[in-house]
């Protein structure tokens, strides 16, 4: 079994290439025979980076490398602004998510039945390493179309739901849209 390391590697980033090596050539069960209880730590941490790393590899059905976030800011009270992607031409909505927000007791029962849902994966946040990189993992997500928030918004019992459909509605896919977003912007 062999890795191949750059110098460039070794003198950029020392630590992560002797956990790279570690984590690559030898079993774990005998690294931590021969590793003290703090460097097993330090070791455990980079694995789930590197772990993260493979999943992260596979860019097919990836929405967030795929289609163009949007950070929308819904009309409603106290809730953060939610991203949703524009893929296609389509917007589309993380449905745990919008049952979340729409106030449904069993939000993922809810986002799951949706009938024109669609599994999309997606890179998160997961915890920031010793060394002070973040490290990701890739989740399944459930996304679904503008109609069908909007059928979720039609039998939900929050007090807002007409403004949230008719700002939803307002959605325009235009050139300008795509570039305010792409810049940061929130989209009207």
């Amino acid at each position: 079994m062999k890795i191949d390391i750059t110098m460039r590697e070794l003198i950029s980033d020392f630590d992560r290439t002797y956990h790279r090596a570690l984590y690559s050539l030898i079993r774990p069960t005998r690294i931590k025979k021969v590793l003290s209880t703090d460097e097993w730590s330090e070791y455990l941490e980079w694995a789930v980076a590197f772990d993260s790393d493979d999943a992260i590899t596979p860019k097919d059905k990836r929405i967030d490398l795929l289609g163009v976030p949007h950070k929308l800011a819904l009309p409603l009270r106290l809730v953060e602004p939610i991203t949703a992607y524009l893929l296609d031409g389509r917007w589309l909505f993380p449905a745990y998510d919008m049952a979340l927000i729409l106030g449904y007791v069993a939000p993922s029962v809810m986002g799951s039945q949706c009938p024109h849902k669609e599994l999309w994966r997606i890179q998160v946040d997961r915890r920031i390493l010793p060394n002070g990189l973040m490290s990701h993992q890739v989740l399944g997500k459930n996304f679904i179309p503008l109609e069908d928030v909007l059928d979720l918004i039609s039998r939900s019992n929050i007090p807002e739901k007409t403004e949230v459909a008719d700002y939803l509605r307002s959605l325009k896919v235009t050139e300008d849209s795509v570039i305010d977003c792409k810049e940061g912007g929130v989209v009207p």
